[in-house]
């Protein structure tokens, strides 16, 4: 009689053990990420790389008839191993044609009064794309403090870091970053830095990660906090010199 309790008994431990082990396993295959797995093959070519955006949706915000001009600039900028930067209008207010890319200059005129409300202006008709709300107000300059209420919660813009105006370009992304991913929005701010000023960029995470294949270091759009990283350490060697 001992005996059979004895087995009973363990089988019923064995049975245990291996339910939280399946368990396990189930709850490990539920988390695992999907992000890691291509999109794609690991070598494409330009007219598969437009093929992929394409598929991403990163075309449906652009001008209908201007999507042909920006896949072409895509292709010669892909097959030359050019930045990532999409065609913007010739005249003023010399604005890109499919709402994902927004020039910042070198930072200064976001940096002045009312530099971020043009912006945000600038930035509406994605904003209602997306089904949106970026309401501001309390826009305030006041003793180098620059702050803005978004969506009744108070941000600060500038407090004199030394980034400077960089500082301005980052908290701005921040922000709108933070309401975006409070209205479940797919897209995000990503920062792109060249020679003749800085951008943001709004892309999936999807679409970001394909980008960033095949546009790579400072040719490709990164996170904000990478994109702080590098330019304070960028500062810290200028100041160092």
């Amino acid at each position: 009689m001992n005996y059979v309790l004895f087995l009973i008994f363990a089988l019923f431990v064995v049975s245990c053990g291996t339910s939280e082990k399946t368990k396990e396993v189930r709850m490990e295959s539920a988390n695992t990420s999907t992000d890691t797995v291509p999109l794609k093959k690991a070598n494409m070519n330009a007219k598969e790389f437009i093929s992929a955006l394409t598929d991403l949706g990163f075309f449906e915000h652009t001008d209908p008839d201007k999507v042909s001009l920006v896949k072409d600039s895509l292709t010669h900028q892909f097959n030359n191993n050019g930045d990532f930067l999409t065609e913007f209008s010739n005249m003023p207010p010399y604005v890109s044609y499919d709402l994902r890319f927004y020039s910042c200059g070198d930072g200064e005129e976001l940096f002045e009064e009312d530099g971020v409300v043009s912006l945000l202006k600038e930035m509406k008709p994605l904003f209602e794309k997306l089904k949106v709300s970026m309401h501001y107000s309390e826009d305030s300059h006041d003793g180098g403090l620059h702050s803005l209420r978004m969506n009744g919660r108070y941000y600060t813009l500038f407090s004199g870091g030394i980034l400077m105006q960089g500082e301005t370009i980052a908290k701005t992304a921040e922000m709108i970053n933070i309401e975006l991913g409070l209205q479940n929005a797919k897209e995000q701010i990503y920062l792109l830095s060249f020679d003749d000023g800085y951008y943001m960029v709004y892309l999936t995470e999807e679409q970001h990660r394909l980008v960033s294949t095949y546009f790579t270091g400072t040719r490709g759009p990164i996170t904000v906090d990478q994109w702080v990283t590098k330019t304070t350490a960028e500062m810290k060697n200028l100041l160092n010199r």
